[in-house]
């Protein structure tokens, strides 16, 4: 795995330790009044999502390609979940945000499909190899994910600024969708991709 991406997942995984961190010190998540007798059926909810984004996957890949697109998936909803508890403050949990991060889970598994997309096209030539086909993946999927991130962010802010703290709870955590899809799908896909395509080459 390449070095950027190993210090975008030890960058992530700090995020999430001071997250858990803080939730076993009694500072977890923001729970709504409405919320407090909901929290399992939209955890069952959030969990059945994820698993028909994974069953997809498993059909529309192989085995390496689904492991990595399930790596960015996972990786992007626990950022939000994380930084949900780090700005406990500002989002409030509720079944609106429920839906934001299911929102952000279909934003990510699009990222990380359009590029796969591109990794199939660039590996129909059988001499270049996992490393080569996952660059130019990479450069061909960057302009238009970073363009639509940007369309996306544009949008938020905006939403931020007009709405205020009414609509914080549901802007601020896809803010932070947006941003961790766009960097998983373009600096961490490729190497988790490339190190599978690697182990199974010598399998």
């Amino acid at each position: 795995m390449k070095n950027p991406a190993k210090i975008c997942l030890i960058l992530s995984a700090a995020i999430i330790v001071i997250a858990l961190c803080m939730t076993i010190m009694g500072s977890g998540l923001n729970l709504g009044n409405d919320f407090n007798g909901g929290f399992g059926n939209a955890a069952l909810c959030i969990v059945l999502t994820l698993a028909l984004v994974l069953v997809f996957l498993i059909i529309r890949f192989d085995f390496a390609g689904t492991m990595a697109a399930a790596v960015c998936v996972a990786h992007d909803v626990l950022l939000v979940f994380a930084f949900s508890v780090i700005l406990r403050s500002l989002v409030v949990v509720n079944f609106p945000f429920v839906a934001v991060l299911l929102l952000c889970a279909a934003y990510s598994a699009f990222n990380v499909i359009s590029l796969l997309n591109q990794a199939r096209e660039q590996g129909r030539s059988a001499k270049d190899t996992p490393d080569t086909i996952a660059t130019r993946a990479v450069q061909a999927a960057r302009p238009r994910i970073f363009l639509f991130a940007l369309t996306s962010l544009a949008t938020l802010v905006l939403l931020c600024i007009l709405g205020g703290n009414a609509v914080l709870s549901i802007t601020l955590p896809l803010i932070i969708g947006v941003c961790a899809s766009a960097y998983s799908s373009t600096m961490i896909l490729g190497s988790v991709w490339t190190t599978l395509q690697g182990k199974k080459a010598n399998a």
